[in-house]
């Protein structure tokens, strides 16, 4: 038969050990021999890790006995199956290929280039590590391929987190709280700023005309310049206080959103040293909650001082 392949990609952040990988060549290798006359000619599997080494495994016994004894981390795998497979009306065995490949690179600032270190600081989104699931069978029976895909797709389904509708919610009240932060920050203050000013006007106003009601002999020139000293200094004279809140509007914002991001890693477990990374960076993300609330908490009253910061130092002023 002529050589088709069926392939699929998945982003989705995963998570598996070496159990995984041994269930998934059981599940594959049961199938294909039990419905056909098959031999597996051929099983090679490659892992890389972070400090840019490789190591090459040639048998399934090899894979399912695997002790790494460096302290090094995987981040990419690949395992390759190749069978001669005997088919119904087919004179002879035919060639079928296999591929199975992950990939899970943790972003380092210290590795990362320029563009990337750029690219990070505007990153407000949830951050994903650069992740790659990617199954192929190339095959020569349209039947059959399909029937092996179905294994790696049911296989991948188990490992690969997709995002949720809780998850959807999540970020979707984060960047809601981040509009209605940035709102009260810089809207606020100019709004409550032009009320004090009309007041102030209006205050200002009603001073200058009993002044002018007045007698000279009732009030002289010294006594009307120190009442409108006073009176100005009982004015709101906070519009430097406004002019810091809009300012840092912004930049508070693009704080927040940073801070309350949530960490997405995908693990390749399959040796010790991974095992320890792994249990590391879950404890990591787990403490991150509490970051993130008590973020939640100072940005709502740094959002409420924007709007009633000016009248408390005023309040505060008068009280001292």
């Amino acid at each position: 038969g002529q050589q088709q392949m069926i392939e699929r990609k998945s982003e989705d952040v995963f998570d598996f050990d070496l159990n995984w990988l041994i269930n998934l060549h059981e599940s594959i290798n049961q199938r294909i021999t039990q419905q056909s006359d098959a031999t597996l000619v051929s099983f090679i599997t490659k892992i890389t890790f972070d400090d840019g080494t490789s190591r090459t495994i040639a048998t399934f016994d090899s894979l399912k006995y695997y002790a790494e004894t460096k302290n090094i981390l995987p981040i990419g795998i690949h395992i390759q199956w190749i069978y001669l497979v005997g088919f119904p009306n087919r004179s002879n065995p035919e060639k079928q290929e296999l591929n199975f490949f992950a990939i899970s690179k943790p972003r380092s600032k210290e590795k990362a280039d320029i563009y990337e270190k750029i690219f990070s600081i505007f990153r407000l989104g949830s951050i994903k590590d650069l992740v790659l699931i990617e199954y192929s069978v190339s095959h020569t029976e349209r039947t059959w391929g399909d029937d092996i895909e179905s294994i790696f797709r049911n296989n991948v389904e188990k490992i690969t987190k997709v995002k949720g509708g809780f998850e959807s919610l999540v970020e979707f009240l984060r960047y809601s709280f981040s509009l209605f932060l940035i709102t009260f920050m810089f809207v606020s203050p100019i709004y409550f700023s032009n009320g004090n000013n009309a007041f102030e006007v209006e205050k200002l106003a009603e001073l200058v005309s009993e002044i002018n009601s007045l007698n000279e002999m009732d009030l002289r020139i010294e006594s009307k310049i120190d009442l409108l000293i006073e009176s100005k200094m009982s004015l709101s004279s906070e519009p430097k206080y406004f002019i810091l809140m809009i300012l840092l509007a912004l930049p508070v914002t693009i704080a927040f959103l940073k801070i309350t991001r949530f960490r997405k890693t995908s693990f390749i477990n399959i040796c010790n040293f991974s095992s320890i990374y792994r249990t590391k960076i879950i404890k990591k993300e787990s403490k991150s909650y509490l970051l993130v609330f008590l973020s939640y908490l100072i940005a709502f009253v740094i959002s409420i001082s924007a709007t009633f910061g000016a009248d408390w130092i005023k309040a505060l002023k008068d009280t001292l």
